[in-house]
């Protein structure tokens, strides 16, 4: 058995002792037994102290798994996830690859078209056939990209 099973199976036992002190509790306090009700709640309060320990142990032991993994950046062209301080080479070889390539086309062509789109709509705003985009240019813009 794991050292992560047997915490669980722990957290797991200590959960359900907690339970039933519980509703021991509850049956007490409906009978008006406060002072054993009141030793049970220190009964729950211990394991719970307990509970918060084991907690503890294995977030901790995460937290040293987590540290002990790669750095990550992301890539603002294609949202890919880069070892940050990643050798030269192979941050070339990410920047000339097919997707990265690929997504930097598709975000140019989204610009342009918002240009173009843009374009179009001042003229049909100014009751203009489509003119050239350099004649436009003199004429304040109501779009932004």
């Amino acid at each position: 058995m794991s050292v992560s099973t047997e915490r669980s199976d722990q957290l797991a036992t200590i959960e359900e002792k907690i339970r039933k002190l519980l509703e021991q509790v509850e049956k007490l306090g409906e009978e008006g037994k406060v002072d054993e009700a009141q030793a049970l709640m220190r009964k729950v309060d211990i394991l719970n102290v307990e509970k918060t320990v084991l907690t503890q142990q294995t977030s901790s032991e995460k937290g040293l798994i987590l540290s002990q993994e790669k750095k990550m950046a992301l890539c603002e062209i294609c949202g890919s996830f880069l070892v940050a301080n990643d050798a030269a080479e192979r941050t070339q070889s990410h920047v000339t690859g097919k997707q990265h390539i690929g997504y930097g086309m598709v975000r140019d062509f989204i610009t342009e078209y918002k240009v173009n789109i843009c374009h179009f709509l001042n003229c049909f705003h100014l009751g203009l056939s489509m003119m050239p985009f350099s004649k436009l240019s003199s004429r304040k813009s109501t779009c932004s990209s």
